[in-house]
């Protein structure tokens, strides 16, 4: 048990990605976990087991009955789901499925840690010689724009080029779809966020390189950037996941499914521009509604949250 768990936190850490807040909260909660489980071994570990571990401590006796409270949701109960998910992952228990009995509301996506210098150079040491046929050169034109810009998935397969299939990336032909040039010979990309507005980001001479070099020798001409290889059509993002992961899986990088677009993306040095932020809405409430602060039933008072409403 002790190598398994020593273990763990490289897991969460460099195949998971977690921010340290994360990793520290399930952590600290091991040896509680190791407690209400009850086991000295993984081989001990059985479904009838983590159904007591989570039945016997996710409720709290209060005044009105029981209640789960938040800090057993988001700490105790968390943290078992995620060990569990960590030895399903590593192979250690033979049944499947264990984590899925631990129900716990989704938490706020975290966010992934991108990849650290020595992993970007081997991933584009592994890249350089991914241009065997058109399938190879997209992903890797893929991968290299998804870590350059942090553009989200979805945002670089909406992307469009010239109608003649290509970037042009120099005078008189200045625009390319969603790519133009500067004055200066600058090559910038255009992202449309979903605030509707328009994030110009310049492109680095190897990005632009892996895109004109899977863009001149694709066998079809389309205005689409990244096609899929099959029909005129652009590349779906459950086939882009897949592809991502396999090429990371290949070129040495252990990252958990579904955490490897977050981890290229959160690579780059422009990460933040393109995330979501928060909407602001106002909402003008009669001031009765407010509760006792207000001074007269007909006066008004603007009430300010984010994302939500606030009552």
């Amino acid at each position: 048990m002790f190598d398994v768990i020593r273990e763990y936190k490289a897991y969460l850490e460099q195949s998971c990605r977690y921010p340290r807040e994360m990793i520290v909260n399930y952590l600290g909660n091991l040896p509680l976990i190791l407690d209400q489980l009850q086991v000295n071994s993984v081989e001990e570990l059985d479904a009838e087991k983590v159904s007591r571990a989570w039945r016997e401590f996710r409720w709290q006796k209060t005044e009105d009955g029981i209640e789960m409270p938040e800090e057993t949701e988001r700490g105790y109960l968390a943290a078992l789901k995620e060990f569990l998910r960590y030895l399903e992952d590593r192979g250690y228990v033979s049944q499947k499925g264990m984590a899925d009995i631990i129900q716990v509301n989704p938490p706020r996506p975290p966010v992934i840690n991108g990849l650290r210098p020595f992993e970007q150079e081997a991933l584009r040491k592994y890249l350089v010689f991914n241009v065997q046929n058109d399938a190879r050169r997209r992903e890797t034109a893929l991968i290299f724009l998804l870590m350059h810009t942090g553009c989200s998935l979805s945002q670089a397969l909406a992307l469009r080029v010239h109608r003649d299939g290509v970037i042009y990336t120099e005078p008189p032909r200045t625009r390319s779809g969603d790519f133009e040039v500067e004055s200066t010979g600058q090559l910038l990309v255009n992202f449309r966020t979903l605030e509707g507005e328009t994030v110009r980001i310049p492109l680095n001479e190897q990005t632009v390189h892996f895109l004109n070099f899977y863009l001149e020798n694709r066998h079809c001409r389309s205005a689409i950037l990244f096609l899929n290889n099959a029909r005129k059509a652009p590349l779906t993002e459950k086939s882009a996941r897949k592809l991502i992961a396999r090429v990371l899986k290949k070129a040495g990088l252990n990252i958990r499914e579904g955490h490897e677009v977050e981890a290229l993306r959160n690579s780059s040095p422009y990460a933040g521009l393109l995330k979501p932020r928060p909407v602001l809405q106002i909402y003008t409430l009669p001031a009765a509604e407010i509760g006792e602060t207000a001074v007269a039933s007909n006066s008004f008072t603007e009430v300010r949250g984010y994302g939500r409403r606030v009552a």
